[in-house]
Formats: C-alpha cells, sequence, structure tokens
C-alpha cells in the first residue's frame, strides 16, 4: 500500500517530470556516460531498483534511499516516474554486477520517455525531490558531481526524507551515540551524513584518518577512515587528507563501531570542505 507521503512524493514527481520534460526536449544529456540498453520498464522492485521488460534487473547508480525508513516512499516515487515507460541505460565506469544468487544486473543511470517524448534523468529527478542521496563510491562516480548541487537544494528546502531530522546530517556527538550502538564495522552500518571539524589525522598501515577529537579524549574516538587502497585515488583527485586537519568539513558514508564510532569514506566526492578554504 502507498503511504499518503508516497503519494504526494509521486504527486511531487510528476509535476518534476513535466518540467523536466521542458529541459530534455532534445534527447538524454548522455556526456560522461556510454548508451546503453532501451527497454519498457516492468516493475520497481526496491528503492533504487528496476526489472525491464527484458527481464534485465537495474540498480541504479549512484544513488540511494535516504534511509532504511525512507525506502518505500523512494519506491513509490520510482514506480510513478517509471513503470509502463521507455527507459535507455546509460552507463559509467561499471555495467554490470554479480548478485548472490547468480543473476548478473545493471548498473546504469537510467533516462525514462515521458508522455510528450522528452527523455527525464531518473537519478537527477529521485535526488531533486529528496528521494534519494547521492553515494559516489569506486566505479560510480559519472554523474556524482552533478546530483550533488540538486542533493543540496532539496536539503536546503527540507524536500521528502530531508524533512526529517534523523536523516539531516549528524553532529559528532549524535554520530558517536549512534555508531556506538552498533555491532559490525561500516561495511554494513546504514548510510549517514555527518559534519564536524577535524582535531588531527592518523595513518597506520591500513589507511588515514580523520579524528574529531584530541588525542586521549573520548571523542578521539570518532573517527572516518580513507582505506590504504584508496589513497591513490584521493591523490588523483588532488586531496591531500594530511592537510586536513582543523578544517570543517561534510562526510557521507557507511557508519559502524570498529574501536569507535567510524565512518568509511569511500570517494573523494564523499568529502565537502564547509569552511572557507578549498580542499587541499
Amino acid at each position: 500500500m502507498i503511504s499518503h507521503s508516497g503519494i504526494a512524493w509521486s504527486a511531487r514527481l510528476i509535476v518534476c517530470l513535466a518540467a523536466l520534460s521542458a529541459l530534455s526536449a532534445c534527447g538524454p544529456d548522455l556526456v560522461g556516460l556510454a548508451e546503453g540498453e532501451t527497454a519498457v520498464v516492468a516493475d520497481a522492485e526496491g528503492p533504487t531498483r528496476l526489472r525491464l521488460d527484458s527481464g534485465l534487473l537495474v540498480f541504479l547508480a549512484e544513488i540511494q534511499a535516504p534511509d532504511a525508513e525512507a525506502e518505500r516512499p523512494t519506491q513509490d516515487g520510482l514506480a510513478a516516474l517509471t513503470e509502463g515507460r521507455t527507459a535507455l541505460l546509460a552507463y559509467g565506469e561499471r555495467r554490470r554486477i554479480a548478485l548472490r544468487n547468480g543473476e548478473e544486473a545493471a548498473l546504469a543511470h537510467v533516462f525514462v520517455k515521458s508522455e510528450s517524448g522528452a527523455w527525464v534523468w531518473v537519478q537527477r529527478a529521485l535526488v531533486e525531490e529528496g528521494l534519494a542521496i547521492v553515494r559516489p563510491r569506486p566505479g560510480e562516480t559519472a554523474r556524482a558531481a552533478t546530483l550533488l548541487p540538486f542533493e543540496a537544494q532539496a536539503r536546503a528546502a527540507g524536500l521528502g526524507a530531508w524533512a526529517d531530522a534523523r536523516v539531516q546530517p549528524r553532529s559528532i556527538a549524535l554520530f558517536t551515540l549512534e555508531a556506538a550502538q552498533l555491532d559490525s564495522g561500516c561495511n554494513r552500518g546504514p548510510y549517514r551524513l555527518i559534519e564536524g571539524t577535524v582535531d588531527h589525522i592518523g595513518a597506520t598501515p591500513t589507511g588515514m584518518y580523520l579524528n574529531f577529537g584530541p588525542p586521549g579524549t573520548e571523542q578521539e574516538d570518532a573517527t572516518a577512515r580513507i582505506l590504504g587502497a584508496d589513497l591513490d585515488a584521493w591523490r588523483a583527485a588532488g586531496v591531500d587528507v594530511s592537510a586536513l586537519a582543523g578544517a570543517t568539513v561534510r562526510l557521507r558514508g557507511p557508519v559502524g563501531y570498529g574501536g569507535g564510532p567510524l565512518l568509511c569514506l569511500e570517494h573523494p566526492l564523499a568529502l565537502e570542505r564547509l569552511d572557507t578554504a578549498p580542499l587541499p
């Protein structure tokens, strides 16, 4: 059953679809993407998952539902936007992912054709309405930088899930409280946005850590980790992690508890600097 909030968001998406159609009259903007298959969307099987009439399962690249409790409204909005419409898939760095059941699924950006014949970018529509959050990670970054400003606008306007204070960026104190209740590492934890000032940078053989409290204090245990294997990507992006001490940042990533509250930074685009200095 579609919730009242899901109905309201679906109605907003219909209005959004009409507005975006005017911007898409010349066809989908595939800059930075490789054109893929065209088929009709049979079903929205999850908040960011579609089944095409060809049988192909498609995961929407670079986004996810803002929170577990927002999955149903996100799926309702996705269904209203896509079901029964012709869809064009477009690929970034990765095209296919293998599922545990042996099925192979597409990982794609999806464009759907509106009644007017114009193409609408599904990821943008969901993000603009606060129904999805941007998740840049290795293999999924072709359009993340383009999507982040749309997310910021939806967050500032309190649209969709952003009306819920639990989805808004957390302080370090709230992040610490939530993570302390988790019993696993960040590889299976909820996806969160947190904001705070980095006290100092730590380094171990396994990676680098942004620590949010002075050494020897309880808050020092609140950290964000960059795996050593990922550091080359940060250097390539021009981010000097060692120079982030004292920076006020907004981070996004899965959280867990590993010797202390832990957020795993998956990509340089998962870090935004909030103070006046540019990223080092």
